[in-house]
């Protein structure tokens, strides 16, 4: 069987320090990817040096936007991705050496979308209610299906058609591209949002080292403490628009 090829989109901002270790986790993975797309998310000193800090490495492209425009831009630049599928990483997230493996044979196994760490609401109060979360930070031992994912995202470039297919009239710097992902491919084309198995005796598949997630991204570089508001606002929208939460009575889990 021929593998597939898949681009990754990772995201510069301001954690410069994890990239080396990004690649190097991509450079050794089962299934290696055919390009890294690299987008600067605005002209922080700190990403100057770039290409020194990546040398000579072939098969990665960097784009660099003067100001930043949050966590939905990469979601467009991955539209100028080659491959067949897609995996945008967040720069908190370091994968498993056999990340990439595992989201596509689970792929096979179940078409859907594919994250490390998934969240199931029990209500449209979103993350001021109860979730149960899946993934990295709570090992599940077989395919789960989840309201959302999130810190990393493994996809057929062709779903990209459904995440731009609709959009909010002002875009949310911080927040909601998770949700949209979610709401859009469900809304659209009736695809599912999935976790892929994290054994516990098994690291190298999962898509997230706990130990460095926990630490990056409780650093003052994450956003999502005062992100908050802004994800249980976008998920209030895209609810009254129709996106169906497992919780909900209503939700087909067939």
């Amino acid at each position: 069987m021929d593998v597939p090829t898949v681009s990754i989109i990772l995201n510069g901002y301001k954690r410069p320090h994890t990239l080396r270790r990004q690649l190097k986790a991509l450079k050794n993975q089962s299934i290696s990817p055919s390009e890294v797309l690299v987008w600067r998310n605005d002209s922080n000193s700190r990403f100057i040096d770039l290409k020194f800090l990546l040398g000579p490495r072939r098969g990665i492209e960097t784009a660099r936007s003067s100001q930043n425009l949050g966590v939905w831009a990469r979601f467009a630049f991955a539209l100028m991705s080659k491959s067949e599928f897609v995996c945008v990483i967040d720069d908190d997230t370091i994968p498993g050496l056999k990340w990439l493996e595992n989201c596509l044979s689970s792929y096979r196994a179940q078409p859907g979308l594919y994250g490390t760490i998934g969240v199931r609401f029990d209500s449209s109060a979103g993350y001021d209610g109860n979730q149960k979360r899946v993934g990295w930070d709570n090992p599940n031992d077989k395919i789960e299906r989840v309201d959302i994912v999130g810190h990393s995202w493994f996809f057929p470039k062709e779903y990209l058609q459904f995440f731009w297919r609709e959009f909010p009239h002002t875009i949310p710097l911080s927040a909601g591209e998770d949700i949209h992902f979610s709401y859009t491919l469900q809304k659209f084309a009736g695809i599912g949002t999935f976790v892929p198995p994290h054994p516990v005796n098994f690291p190298e598949l999962w898509g997230s080292r706990p130990a460095l997630a926990t630490k990056l991204g409780g650093d003052s570089n994450a956003t999502a403490n005062h992100a908050i508001p802004m994800m249980n606002e976008y998920l209030g929208k895209c609810v009254k628009n129709g996106f169906l939460l497992m919780a909900n009575e209503n939700y087909d889990r067939d």
